[in-house]
């Protein structure tokens, strides 16, 4: 089955137990479930903005916004490309939402500043 717009990696070890102990009394030596969510910072330099996002598939949320996918969207409403300078991935989408909201804080424009600056002197 395929998973859409997620990245996942599952990691199953081996139970620990014998085999005449029967399944309920076995324990789960490791078991890792990790699914990536990303925070990102796109640059249009025909109008000198930022655009600060969150999402699974990093790489399809790009091409739907350089494609103008959302029709109503701040990316759709300014002509030129957008290109990514920034992102960052976390585990949960809690965190990467904490990090998107801290990013489009006045203090977190001036970080993104920083960064595109470093990048394009």
């Amino acid at each position: 089955m395929l998973l859409s717009h997620s990245v996942f990696f599952v990691i199953f070890l081996l139970f620990r137990g014998s085999s005449s102990a029967g399944w309920r009394s076995r324990t789960l030596r490791a078991f890792v479930f990790c699914m990536k969510f990303f925070v990102y910072a796109l640059y249009n330099s025909a109008h000198d903005r930022i655009y600060v996002g969150q999402t699974e598939n990093l790489e399809l949320r790009i091409t739907m916004h350089s494609s103008k996918f959302f029709k109503n969207a701040y990316t759709s409403k300014f002509s030129g490309s957008w290109n990514l300078f920034y992102q960052e991935s976390f585990s949960t989408r809690r965190d990467a939402l904490k990090r998107e909201k801290q990013l489009k804080s006045f203090r977190g424009r001036e970080f993104l500043k920083k960064k595109l600056k470093s990048k394009n002197p």
